[in-house]
């Protein structure tokens, strides 16, 4: 209540409602580790082995150097899209959602298809994303002599949070955007809204893309706000009733609230804001599938320009100062060079995807066939 009547103060708008949960809370897992997870359950899969929790942590552990709860790895794999279901003879195993595989693929399709046109019809590919930098973000390996340390300062510190996009070329001029957090909790995602990320998407964005860009970004809820940005499961059965009423739509006095909102997600317009304004001047937008973050050539960008900042880091070194080492970082490191790398290793990661989810596709049509038969 406190927040929303700051906000009325401030703006005289009441702020759009968020849906209840925390849709990105933190978890022990990075999300850089997961693209490692899935070719692990598709390798084990391809070699007819079942895939086991353990068999996660065990790569967590060897690979990132986690030493994470088993538990943990289950529920992880839960929000990655993994579920558990029984293989032809019966050991228990991990299998990918139907629903996350699908998305994945569509995904796939039309990037393939964009990258197939011929060039004077072909958009130009640019990623964008968010992310935050610690002010005592430092390394984590050096040489050591016995009971020799690192003397560090205690604690993460201020955040500077920032958001850039990048095309094969290099990063686009114009489109860096940093700003220190405001909220002492949460992660990155929660120092941006939607209207934050409005303005940086169209004063700074869309002034600098090429034209007929292709603009790729993730699923995080300030990217795909509708014009009808609005919750309806927090909405009472009046406020159901009024919204249909004030759009012409009829209703009768006999329905209950769960026929009210499948009356209201019919007429509801759910196409994000982000489409409409690319749009309006010659582009287009593809989301990436939820949880692929190995997807987007930027998370690599992000790897690199935070391990300059954690190599340099001192005691000494301040909170501006950490931000001018990564401005510096983006100049010095991101070379067109690197993009074109970069680039080429996402679209490897693509076909491997593209063809395991042929390969499973088919696997699990002969084993429906198989059990039809029986």
């Amino acid at each position: 209540m406190a927040t929303i009547t700051k906000a009325v103060r401030q703006t005289r708008n009441v702020p759009v409602s968020t849906p209840l949960g925390n849709r990105h809370q933190p978890t022990t897992i990075p999300f850089a580790a997961e693209g490692r997870i899935r070719e692990l359950v598709f390798e084990k899969h391809r070699q007819g082995t079942i895939c086991h929790a353990k068999h996660v942590h065990a790569l967590l552990k060897d690979a990132c150097g986690l030493d994470v709860h088993e538990r943990t790895v289950q529920r992880h794999l839960k929000r990655m899209g993994f579920c558990w279901l029984r293989t032809k003879n019966r050991p228990r195993s991990l299998r990918e959602k139907a629903a996350v595989r699908q998305q994945r693929h569509d995904y796939l399709y039309e990037i393939r298809r964009n990258r197939q046109r011929p060039p004077d019809e072909r958009y130009q590919v640019v990623y964008l994303d968010e992310s935050f930098l610690h002010h005592h973000h430092g390394g984590q390996y050096s040489w050591f002599s016995e009971h020799d340390f690192v003397e560090r300062m205690s604690g993460k510190g201020r955040r500077w949070c920032f958001i850039h996009a990048m095309q094969q070329a290099g990063l686009l001029a114009g489109t860096l955007l940093a700003f220190e957090a405001k909220h002492g909790t949460g992660d990155y995602h929660a120092q941006f809204n939607w209207d934050r990320f409005q303005q940086w998407f169209t004063e700074q964005l869309l002034r600098n893309v090429p034209p007929r860009s292709l603009i790729i970004l993730d699923r995080c809820p300030f990217h795909t706000v509708g014009r009808d940005a609005v919750v309806p499961s927090q909405m009472k059965k009046g406020d159901l009733r009024q919204w249909l009423t004030e759009r012409g739509i009829a209703w009768e006095e006999q329905w209950l609230r769960a026929r009210l909102l499948e009356e209201m997600d019919k007429y509801r317009d759910k196409k994000p804001m982000v489409e409409r304004l690319a749009e309006d001047q010659g582009h287009q937008v593809l989301f990436l599938p939820v949880h692929h973050p190995e997807l987007n050539p930027i998370e690599l960008v992000w790897a690199t320009v935070k391990h300059y900042c954690g190599t340099i880091f001192s005691n000494s070194t301040s909170f501006k100062e950490q931000r001018q080492h990564l401005e510096e970082s983006f100049e010095r490191d991101i070379t067109p060079e690197y993009c074109t790398k970069v680039y080429e290793h996402v679209q490897h990661i693509e076909e491997r995807y593209w063809t395991t989810d042929l390969l499973l596709d088919e696997d699990i049509e002969l084993e429906d066939d198989e059990g039809n038969s029986c």
